[in-house]
């Protein structure tokens, strides 16, 4: 860095990787546009040379190498009492937990038939939340803050960054367009949709109505008097199918009970002249309102061939 006091010409100078690094740890905004600006030119690299390039994924393992360094020398989820009080062996865990809410291990266990592990299926934003993660509790382990108080800031941390990302329009508008695009699949071009659940040890599909679209989230309906809601509530991890007559899609995602929503009830009563004579009623504490996150989206030609894949 170059200081010059001068007329016309003083100021700070840095080289461009200093400042880009500086900026962008000051600004969660800017450091997730140079990702998604670095990600497009490296498509476009790979689509020239036959080369596949992850620069999310490579983005939270580059930080990761800080991270378990500051271990050497110094050693939008909720949290639950019991999560704030256990002790994690593994640091890597405290970050899992204050992000997605689960450590490695109850992911897996949770998860049993998909390859990988949470960070593989973790959307953009969350991976670049992760990343700031990792600094921060680098930095605190130097600090010698102990594991449960860092914790606790990492989560808060984690929500804060969520919200200001998601809310940003430049940020989201691939991920909400992607978003939409899902939506309409299953709302127009499909006659019926189909939700896969685990029962016990085994899985168990149904047809399910139209979904609803309402702040930003897909939504669909049930009553938590079916077999199908209790066994979202045992592993939300479900999977829906349906098929356009030409091409299939298939979404691997999590449901998560909003019922609590009253505006989100008020829309999808709105959505559909039949919800209230089928009992579907503010009232009615039997209506669950059910929305899709965390969702992998794959669409595939008639053959099973996959046409394109993305996350939201």
């Amino acid at each position: 860095m170059i200081s010059k006091r001068e007329k016309y010409e003083g100021g700070t100078y840095a080289h461009p990787d200093i400042a880009l690094e500086f900026a962008s740890w000051i600004d969660t905004s800017f450091k997730l546009y140079l990702i998604k600006e670095f990600e497009r030119l490296k498509e476009i690299e790979s689509y020239q040379e036959d080369i596949e390039w992850n620069i999310r994924r490579s983005l939270s393992k580059t930080n990761y190498l800080i991270h378990t360094d500051s271990i050497k020398e110094k050693i939008y989820p909720t949290l639950t009492n019991e999560q704030k009080k256990f002790c994690y062996s593994d640091e890597a865990d405290v970050l899992n937990v204050a992000l997605f809410g689960l450590t490695a291990k109850e992911w897996k266990t949770k998860h049993p038939d998909i390859k990988g592990n949470m960070r593989d299926y973790a959307n953009i934003l969350q991976l670049v939340v992760l990343s700031n993660l990792e600094v921060i509790n680098a930095e605190m382990i130097l600090q010698e803050i102990k594991q449960q108080e860092r914790l606790d800031i990492l989560n808060k941390t984690a929500i804060r960054q969520l919200e200001i990302l998601w809310n940003d329009n430049n940020i989201t508008r691939k991920e909400r367009r992607k978003m939409k695009e899902t939506y309409e699949f299953l709302k127009v071009k499909t006659q019926v949709n189909y939700v896969a659940t685990i029962n016990k040890d085994r899985p168990s599909c149904r047809p399910f109505g139209d979904p609803v679209l309402f702040d930003n989230k897909i939504y669909i309906l049930t009553n938590k008097q079916k077999n199908v809601s209790k066994q979202i509530a045992e592993n939300n991890h479900v999977c829906i199918v349906a098929y356009d007559e030409s091409k299939w899609i298939r979404i691997d995602c999590e449901l998560v009970d909003d019922s609590d929503n009253i505006e989100a009830k008020k829309a999808i009563i709105k959505e559909f002249d039949w919800a209230i004579d089928a009992g579907y009623t503010l009232d009615n504490p039997d209506f669950q309102a059910l929305y899709i996150s965390n969702a992998t989206s794959t669409i595939l030609d008639a053959d099973g061939n996959e046409l394109e894949k993305f996350q939201f």
